[in-house]
């Protein structure tokens, strides 16, 4: 079992990437491709690795932390690339600078607060995007220039998820903890 953190595309931007990749899909250069469903797909904030209950219980207090001091932030999925041969991904920003700016800053808050209650987080250098698919015998890359001027519509991202995956090729992922952040234009809680 792994745990990780989550931001989940809007309905409108899962049904556009999605339409986008049925384009894609079908053409040569992804030939071999195991496309992921778009049930799961999904942006990493914080990826936990193993993870027990005691570290999924603190994983879920600093989502509690950040429904209390994040607001909104609009971000996009747009352009896309490789993880080697193995995986093709649409990237994930901001839908300006300061939306950019704010996202990347509520990564770096959850890592920091993760690794404050002694959760080890992997070591690569955070790079917002989402999985579309993977490779096992094929190449991912000759795929990537099919997506490279895609961008799909932008959407607040108005909630967190804490996310428990099993399974091996095709892993299972049940939210296991899930908070609502505020919209800009919301009140604070008991105002």
């Amino acid at each position: 079992m792994s745990l990780f953190i989550a931001v989940h595309p809007s309905s409108p931007a899962v049904e556009h990437l999605a339409d986008e990749v049925e384009r894609v899909r079908r053409a040569p250069a992804a030939a071999g491709l195991h496309w992921q469903p778009p049930g799961r797909w999904h942006i990493t904030m914080a990826f936990l690795g193993d993870g027990n209950e005691e570290q999924e219980e603190a994983a879920a207090e600093v989502l509690d932390l950040a429904q209390e001091r994040t607001s909104t932030v609009r971000v996009r999925l747009s352009g896309a690339g490789a993880f080697g041969r193995q995986v093709l991904w649409v990237g994930a920003g901001g839908t300006t600078p300061t939306d950019d700016e704010a996202f990347d800053a509520l990564a770096a808050n959850l890592h920091r607060e993760v690794s404050r209650r002694g959760i080890r987080l992997e070591r690569r250098q955070w790079r917002p995007h989402l999985t579309i698919a993977r490779a096992r015998h094929a190449d991912a890359r000759p795929a990537t220039p099919l997506l490279a001027s895609y961008e799909g519509p932008a959407w607040p991202i108005d909630a967190l998820s804490l996310v428990r995956s099993e399974g091996g090729p095709s892993p299972v992922h049940n939210v296991v903890h899930r908070v609502q952040l505020l919209s800009r234009d919301d009140p604070p809680p008991g105002a």
